[in-house]
């Protein structure tokens, strides 16, 4: 199986949670960039697990949508490399757009993907409504992710509701 049918697989799993338990080490091969946010905490916005334990806790509290979580998967990606001046979302996206060309993905589907990591954070406008009701939905899926994130109780709580 090739490199992004195996990453399809893993992330689509319907146990998102046994998913990236059993196949980390493989997840973090196909996408190496990966290792540098494991261990790395940038602020005191992550209180309780490094960059990377935040990404599987947001895809752990995804809705099973491979656009939603391929993109929590690399959204962060850029924050080791980022100084206090650098917009992180640029070079996560930058450097989403790479991975995701070298594993075969179309430009155009490459786009979409560092579209919503650039805005995964920004605020949704009424015209971005509008215009993309379905990209609109898939930020409001990533950043609700996010949100449980903050929130440690809400985090347990949901996980609970998953089993």
């Amino acid at each position: 199986m090739k490199e992004r049918e195996l990453l399809h697989s893993i992330l689509t799993d319907n146990n998102i949670e046994k998913s990236l338990q059993d196949n980390d080490e493989l997840i973090r091969k196909i996408i190496p960039e990966l290792n540098k946010i494991v261990g790395y905490k940038p602020c005191k916005s992550y209180p309780y697990a490094d960059v990377w334990e935040h990404t599987k806790l947001a895809l752990c509290n995804s809705m099973n949508n491979f656009n939603v979580r391929l993109t929590i998967l690399l959204r962060e990606i850029g924050l080791p490399q980022a100084s206090m001046e650098d917009n992180y979302l640029e070079i996560s996206a930058k450097t989403a757009r790479k991975i995701l060309i070298s594993l075969g993905y179309a430009m155009p589907y490459a786009d979409r993907i560092c579209y919503l990591i650039e805005r995964h954070i920004a605020p949704i406008t009424n015209e971005e409504t509008i215009n993309n009701e379905k990209l609109t939905y898939e930020r409001i899926l990533i950043q609700t992710c996010d949100t449980y994130f903050l929130n440690k109780e809400k985090v347990i709580v949901r996980k609970k509701m998953n089993h």
